[in-house]
């Protein structure tokens, strides 16, 4: 019962956020936050009540039942199997590669339970943009001004924002492992994701010039990430660049 008031509260917030915003009350950035606040605190309550019933976190279960799948699945390997790995890493010990495969799935697992914070708000921003954004698409056809409404490939980023990415960045190789560590990490990751976001905004940008599609683009997009991950750290350079230089206003004048 109290799992199904929380999801109430969190899609009537979504909803207040989403109502705000293209009423021309609040700023496109302000309705995303609003609405990502709203889903990440109806999560986190669930999670403290069901970590009060059950005397445990669910979120340290699932954490926990994964990576003890994927060692089990690692000790369960054939031999013969990881041998074609061990001559690639120049092992001759099979049983060496299995223990080196357990040390990384153990290493992935403290990765995930320290950025697990950065990687909810992550998720539950992204689905509360792709969400204002087929709001804005269905308003737009049913001819209703949404002109105030930030286009996906307008958003780009501030100087402001980049400072302060590049000193999260230099606290992060001085800061010491522990809470305060782990803070840096979680909003440096977040920070992170953002540049992407807008290296991606830039891509298409660019590609609306020549494809007016966007389902065309967004596929070119999502074959950009998967295949071109090296070139997209170099992309991303390009849109803390942009920053300064505003690529999109020279784009016009081209």
């Amino acid at each position: 019962m109290v799992d199904v008031i929380l999801i109430i509260v969190s899609l009537a917030g979504l909803f207040f956020s989403a109502f705000y915003t293209f009423k021309n009350k609040i700023s496109f950035f302000k309705g995303i936050c609003l609405g990502t606040l709203s889903l990440l605190g109806a999560f986190v309550l669930s999670v403290i009540y069901q970590k009060a019933v059950l005397g445990i976190s669910p979120i340290d279960i699932i954490i926990k039942a994964t990576f003890d799948s994927m060692k089990q699945l690692i000790d369960e390997t054939p031999a013969d199997m990881l041998n074609s790995f061990a001559l690639a890493m120049g092992e001759t010990n099979s049983e060496v590669v299995r223990a080196t495969f357990k040390l990384f799935v153990e290493s992935m697992r403290q990765i995930y339970t320290i950025l697990l914070p950065s990687f909810l708000i992550t998720i539950f921003a992204g689905f509360t943009f792709i969400l204002f954004m087929i709001v804005k698409n269905v308003l737009r056809l049913m001819k209703k001004d949404v002109s105030f409404i930030t286009n996906f490939n307008s958003i780009r980023l501030n100087r402001s924002f980049v400072l302060v990415y590049f000193l999260i960045f230099l606290a992060g190789t001085v800061v010491p492992d522990g809470t305060i560590g782990n803070v840096v990490s979680n909003v440096f990751f977040v920070m992170s994701v953002y540049v992407y976001f807008c290296t991606l905004s830039l891509v298409d940008y660019f590609l609306q010039k020549r494809i007016r599609i966007f389902a065309i683009r967004f596929i070119i997009l999502v074959l950009f990430v998967m295949t071109m991950s090296m070139a997209f750290g170099i992309a991303a350079l390009f849109a803390v660049i942009d920053a300064f230089r505003n690529f999109r206003a020279r784009g016009e004048r081209l």
